[in-house]
């Protein structure tokens, strides 16, 4: 397994539900033009614990130093960002 389900909930709580509803929609309306291009890590991690605990998520695309964003990763960087999620590319030297 590559999750498991509380790690998948984290994840699901800290993107949101406007962001998921919003990238299922593309997803659903384009799935070829979606298919490719998202991010290649999902981080996250749980902060506080009981009631007040909340995931936070993070969405990477790691490049090489002489690599560059496609135009679908763009768009998928842009789209998830323009949703609330909080994005980074990340270049490795």
């Amino acid at each position: 397994t590559l999750m498991s389900l509380d790690d998948l909930c984290d994840v699901a709580e800290g993107i949101g539900r406007d962001a998921l509803a919003s990238m299922m929609g593309l997803l659903a309306e384009d799935r070829r033009g979606w298919v490719g291009g998202a991010p290649d890590l999902i981080l996250w991690r749980r902060r506080g614990s009981g009631a007040g605990a909340r995931a936070e998520v993070k969405c990477v695309e790691v490049k090489s130093a002489n690599d560059r964003l496609s135009d679908q990763q763009r768009a998928w960087l842009l789209a998830l960002r323009d949703a609330g999620v909080d994005v980074v590319v990340c270049k490795v030297m």
